[in-house]
């Protein structure tokens, strides 16, 4: 029996056996929204420790749309389906919170917000091909 089990693990062994596969092959552009993905999740956890109490419970859902943008771009790539949703969550909160975090509102985090909509939100956009 012993025997048996030995030949069958050299047979699969020989044939090639499992091949794990690392997933498809990543793009430059996928490369550099994975990378910007990570930056916005660390910008938006920054962002959200700078605001003060009532906008901070606001915001928790944007981190952690963020986190999981982050999360499904690294492993699965961003233009998986489980990253295209969680960056549509995004999209949604962002959208949401535009008219809480004004210029007159929240000056001192308002200048932080727009590099955050603009230089990653929007940027993200177009490289993922959204319409905007």
């Amino acid at each position: 029996m012993r025997n048996i089990v030995f030949l069958l693990t050299i047979l699969v062994t020989a044939c090639g056996g499992y091949k794990e596969t690392s997933g498809p092959p990543s793009s430059p552009e996928d490369l550099k929204v994975a990378d910007m993905a990570a930056q916005l999740e660390d910008l938006a956890e920054k962002f959200q420790q700078q605001a003060p109490e009532p906008l901070k419970t606001a915001l928790n859902e944007f981190v952690d749309s963020a986190k999981r943008f982050n999360n499904s771009s690294q492993r699965f790539g961003p233009n998986s389906l489980e990253a295209r949703d969680a960056f549509d969550k995004i999209r949604f909160h962002s959208t949401q919170l535009d008219p809480q975090i004004t210029q007159e509102s929240h000056p001192d985090l308002f200048d932080n917000w727009q590099k955050i909509r603009v230089d990653y939100i929007k940027q993200i956009t177009t490289l993922l091909g959204y319409r905007t």
